[in-house]
C-alpha cells in the first residue's frame, strides 16, 4: 500500500487514510500527476471532526468546477467554500497514482 501515517496515529487517521486511497484511485491523470494527503490525517491525530484534505500535484492546473465534478462522482462532498488553490504545506502520507 502506498503512503503511511506516522506511529502513534488515530484509529480515524487511519480510517480516513485508507478511504483517501480509495478515493483518489481512480483520479484522472489530467487533474493530479501525485495527489498529497496533508493536514490532521496524515499527521496522525485525526479526530471525528476532521476532513480528507488533498494536494493535487499537476503539469497544468485546471478549473477548481472539475476537481469537484470528480470528487462528486466518487461521493465525495466538496465544500466550496473551503477549495481554494495554494497555500498549506505537504506532510507524511504521500499517495503516488498505482501504475495502471
Amino acid at each position: 500500500m502506498p503512503g503511511s501515517l506516522p506511529q502513534g496515529s488515530t484509529e480515524i487517521s487511519h480510517d480516513l487514510f485508507h478511504l483517501a486511497q480509495e478515493l483518489t484511485t481512480d483520479c484522472p491523470e489530467e487533474l493530479g500527476r501525485e495527489i498529497i494527503l496533508t493536514c490532521s490525517v496524515a499527521k496522525g491525530y485525526a479526530d471525528s471532526y476532521s476532513d480528507i484534505e488533498l494536494a493535487f500535484l499537476v503539469d497544468e492546473v485546471k478549473e477548481p468546477d472539475q476537481y469537484e465534478a470528480w470528487l462528486s462522482t466518487r461521493g465525495a462532498v466538496v465544500d466550496p467554500a473551503t477549495f481554494a488553490w495554494g497555500g498549506g504545506h505537504t506532510t507524511r502520507g504521500a499517495m503516488p497514482k498505482p501504475d495502471p
